[in-house]
């Protein structure tokens, strides 16, 4: 049809290496839930990084093996780990982007499908506000977006956002503008369950459309509760006691997760300035992230009263759907 040039389907070319980080950081980024996945998802995961079938392949074959195993015979924690690892794998095979909220939400809808007890939620925003108690402060919780501004916060985020661009190939003004972004959406939290993992898969896919090869899974393969504790770190104020949010350590997981691929990747890179890459691939342990004492005995009596057992959801404003019971929570 004409006489220019045709479009091609585009089926990612193989390599072993790019598949191989693609299946540890899909795996570590479980970590953020405490779970791992089972050989239902690491057999197959094998045969797709020899090159023996491709990511759709991968996804469906730990679809169909959970379709048909018995319900009562079916270990929840390993199902969602092994599901989400597939699809996560599927997702960032593909070249397909928009830069846009509907963009996050698909991701969402993808690797949660089935794994909510409540599938309105895997396509939907919650409808409910929630708070969750978080070690790395001192269990008091980041304030999450309001459901009832969900959808204007998100937009208003992605309209904002505009990627600083390097300098004779200091990448810290990009590293610090993508990563006020990145917190900003999850801070939002649009969904009921999985947030983090949605974010972590959409950074990827960001980093690709900004230039950066589609294996930025580095860092995630052992480091991924680290992220989740930077973006906790990063959205975390606390006037009286003195505390501000500090990005410093989500500004060097994202410079981690493209480092490598700026010095080996890129052709002809520029000289790195003496500050990059950071001395450290590896984002700071929980600890470190700690600034201050934790509240003494009535403090945590004051938030015991307002948090549930296990610290995941703790206030609805319209609790207008049940929260899922399956062992999903970042």
């Amino acid at each position: 049809m004409g006489t220019g040039s045709e479009y091609e389907r585009y089926e990612e070319p193989y390599s072993h290496e790019v598949r191989d980080r693609r299946v540890r950081g899909a795996r570590g980024l479980q970590a953020v839930d405490g779970l791992t996945t089972s050989a239902a998802f690491d057999e197959a995961a094998e045969r797709y990084v020899a090159g023996d079938i491709s990511a759709r392949e991968l996804s469906d074959i730990v679809d169909d093996y959970y379709d048909q195993k018995v319900e009562r015979g079916v270990n929840r924690y390993s199902q969602e780990a092994d599901l989400v690892s597939a699809r996560i794998c599927d997702a960032l095979d593909s070249n397909g982007f928009t830069f846009s909220p509907a963009t996050l939400r698909a991701i969402h809808g993808r690797l949660f499908r089935g794994l909510m007890e409540e599938p309105f939620y895997e396509q939907h925003y919650r409808d409910y506000n929630i708070s969750k108690r978080e070690f790395v402060l001192a269990r008091e919780s980041v304030a999450y977006g309001d459901y009832a501004s969900l959808e204007d916060d998100l937009e208003t985020a992605f309209s904002e956002f505009s990627p600083a661009p390097a300098q004779d190939g200091d990448y810290t003004a990009y590293i610090a503008s993508v990563a006020d972004f990145i917190a900003r959406v999850w801070q939002i939290h649009p969904f009921a369950e999985g947030n983090t993992r949605t974010v972590a898969v959409f950074l990827q896919q960001l980093l690709h459309f900004h230039g950066f090869p589609q294996d930025c899974s580095e860092a995630f393969d052992r480091s991924s509760l680290q992220f989740r504790n930077a973006l906790v770190r990063a959205n975390y104020r606390n006037i009286p006691l003195g505390v501000e949010p500090d990005p410093t350590f989500l500004h060097e997981f994202i410079g981690c997760l493209i480092a490598r691929r700026c010095s080996s990747r890129v052709a002809s890179p520029p000289p790195a300035p003496a500050t990059w890459p950071p001395p450290s691939c590896s984002a700071p342990r929980a600890s470190s992230l700690r600034k201050r004492k934790a509240p003494d005995d009535s403090g945590k009596k004051q938030m015991q009263s307002h948090a549930s057992a296990q610290g995941n959801v703790g206030s609805r404003s319209r609790p207008k759907h049940q929260k899922s019971s399956t062992p999903m929570g970042k």
